[in-house]
């Protein structure tokens, strides 16, 4: 082959590439270095109109320029911010060529929009390009959307007056990428862009719905990066990237709230399969009519590490809970046990510093975890605490130091009542023995909590929500990619850091965003995990203490 730029594809697609950058199948031969009966052949298996194509080079020979280029990228337009007291809202999804729109989900989606007073961008991607598109222009094909296959691109009419294929600055730090087009098959549609767009969060048009979030400086906002999910029905090629797609495929949009103050709130809406009904927050919209009874069956918030949590991020816990009344709430890395955490013994300045600041003592740390339990307690809720690597720093205190209390005048009694506990329980073979919810409920806990045991299986609505994160397959170490790549769903926590790679859903953090040892970048987040009663999901981020665009008459 005498170019080499043709080898990764395939033959057919070799031969239309050739075909319109010479203009002919003589000159697409002499590029390839094929004869030209095969060439011919190819392309009449592709269903090209060699002689329609012919007529189209030379109608357009005279407009097509010598050279083209730019100084520098375009920037994206800047939409204003709400007056005081207003919030925008924008509904942000993707349409594939080719493909008539889901009905019902197009129709609660106008529904909801006009409910929310939102304004709706849908980008335009292309696939199977071999089959239709007008190759050679260099911009996204499919200008034409009278849903007719008689036309090679077209999009379905239904999304023609919401089109956004520019890149729009919706707030700032916050990018619509409308130019952007990302394959519809992509495994991990949010790789190589870590750097695009400098700081700046990014929003992608993409049939999958996905979340990652790029370490920035320690002390701003992290970078996120988000896939829309799509309006259009699976359309793909029978071939083993067509039938993953068409798995990881989510009729689904983003809703982004902007308020006066420049802070923005993303989160994700997926619809069920058939009737392409939804929920966001507290909002059910089904069969294009919008309700405000939705239920909320879980709330998983960030690791809790309840020392380090400050009273603001308390009271908008507070606020969450009775706004959304959830019927549980799950906790992760309750206790962070930095009384007497083994990764601190051995730095004996910082043990010295705990000393001087009264954080010593293990019992007073447990009391402090009662309390929150109590303060957090609802009727209508039931708490349910993970097993969490932080919590089970409790029993390693045990295990690690036998003869701890003997140099631990602060903590001695409370090791040795703790010890002897574990060893009653074993003793007695009582197998449901959990060391947390035992010393828990002597110190005072009044609310009906249920402590996770180790490996022990609670699914809700599907999700798997027993797994911290901490943990991966056969003992290594956890990662979202590990734990989702059997397909299941999950709901974890652990690393502080908001993700969500196919069913895998990762909470961020409550506490304190600098716990000492997150020295460098950090893409620590306080979101958290709303699980509706249909079994979607969505992350919610908070800003500062706000949770959702704050409007006029919110109270947050």
């Amino acid at each position: 082959m005498s170019d080499s730029k043709y080898r990764n594809l395939t033959p057919r697609e070799q031969a239309i590439d050739a075909f319109y950058e010479a203009g002919s199948i003589r000159g697409a031969a002499r590029l390839l270095g094929k004869d030209e009966s095969t060439v011919r052949k190819q392309l009449k298996q592709a269903g090209l109109n060699t002689h329609r194509e012919k007529n189209n080079f030379a109608l357009d020979k005279k407009n097509k320029p010598l050279a083209g280029g730019d100084y520098k990228m375009e920037e994206p337009e800047k939409n204003p911010l709400p007056e005081k007291g207003e919030v925008f809202r924008y509904i942000l999804t993707s349409a594939q060529n080719n493909t008539y729109v889901h009905e019902r989900f197009m129709k609660n989606i106008l529904a909801f929009a006009d409910e929310m007073d939102a304004k709706i961008y849908i980008c335009r991607s292309t696939y199977n390009l071999t089959g239709y598109r007008n190759r050679g222009t260099g911009e996204k094909p499919g200008a034409s959307t009278h849903g007719s296959t008689t036309d090679e691109n077209w999009f379905d009419p239904q999304v023609q007056d919401y089109i956004m294929d520019r890149t729009v600055q919706l707030a700032p730090g916050l990018i619509w990428c409308g130019e952007q087009q990302i394959s519809v098959t992509a495994q991990t549609p949010l790789s190589g862009f870590d750097d695009y767009r400098g700081l700046n969060s990014l929003i992608f048009p993409s049939s999958t719905i996905s979340m990652r979030t790029v370490p920035t400086a320690k002390y701003q906002d992290p970078k996120m990066l988000y896939t829309t999910g799509t309006v259009t029905k699976r359309n793909y090629t029978k071939t083993k990237a067509g039938h993953k797609a068409s798995w990881n495929h989510v009729y689904g949009f983003l809703i982004v709230e902007v308020d006066s103050d420049g802070d923005w709130f993303v989160r994700q809406v997926s619809s069920r399969d058939d009737d392409g009904s939804f929920q966001d927050m507290n909002y059910r919209v089904v069969g294009g009519k919008v309700y405000h009874n939705g239920e909320i069956e879980i709330l998983t918030p960030g690791d809790i590490h309840v020392d380090l949590l400050d009273d603001n991020i308390r009271r908008a816990m507070h606020g969450m809970i009775d706004d959304f009344r959830p019927n549980e709430i799950h906790y992760h890395d309750c206790l962070d046990f930095q009384s007497r955490s083994h990764h601190d013994l051995k730095d004996h300045q910082l043990m010295f510093d705990k000393f001087i600041n009264g954080c010593e003592s293990v019992e007073g740390e447990l009391s402090r975890l009662v309390a929150f339990f109590n303060e957090m307690d609802r009727p209508w809720m039931k708490p349910v605490v993970v097993y969490s690597n932080h919590d089970d720093h409790l029993r390693k205190w045990l295990v690690d130091k036998p003869d701890a209390y003997a140099k631990d005048p602060i903590n001695a009694i409370t090791f040795l009542e703790l010890q002897l506990s574990v060893y009653k329980a074993t003793r007695d073979k009582n197998k449901s023995f959990h060391l947390l919810e035992d010393v828990c409920k002597k110190l005072g806990l009044k609310s009906d909590v249920k402590f996770l045991r180790k490996n022990e299986e609670y699914i809700k609505l599907n999700i798997e929500c027993d797994l911290h994160g901490d943990r991966g397959p056969n003992g290594s170490r956890g990662s979202m990619v590990n734990l989702c790549k059997s397909g299941n769903k999950v709901n974890i926590g652990h690393s502080h850091t908001a993700g969500i790679t196919r069913g895998a859903y990762q909470a961020g953090v409550m506490a304190d965003m600098d716990m000492g040892y997150n020295d460098g970048p950090s893409s620590w987040s306080r979101s958290l995990i709303v699980t509706y009663e249909n079994g979607k999901r969505s992350i919610i981020t908070m800003r500062g203490n706000k949770w959702r665009a704050k409007e006029k008459g919110t109270v947050q």
